[in-house]
């Protein structure tokens, strides 16, 4: 089982609707969590159990708006734990 969080801070007003928190491995494909953003926090994704390893490793995540445009840069998720 992988589990992923992330902290984040907001510039500006998060939209209200939410976005979407993408979590994509190297191989296979992206899971992908709606979430609701305040100004500050934290992101916990529910577990991967069907397919995701460390082996899968490097892990990216990064934010999309409910359309699918990406509004955040990509950043790497290191593997930690065991």
């Amino acid at each position: 089982m992988m589990m992923f969080s992330v902290d984040y801070e907001v510039s500006g007003q998060p939209a209200a609707e939410g976005y979407v928190w993408v979590i994509e491995r190297a191989h296979g494909e992206a899971a992908k969590v709606r979430v609701a953003l305040k100004n500050k926090g934290n992101l916990v994704a529910p577990p991967m159990t069907k397919g995701w390893r460390p082996e899968d490793a490097p892990f990216h995540c990064h934010l999309e708006d409910l359309r699918g445009n990406r509004v955040s840069e990509s950043i790497e998720m290191p593997v930690t734990g065991g």
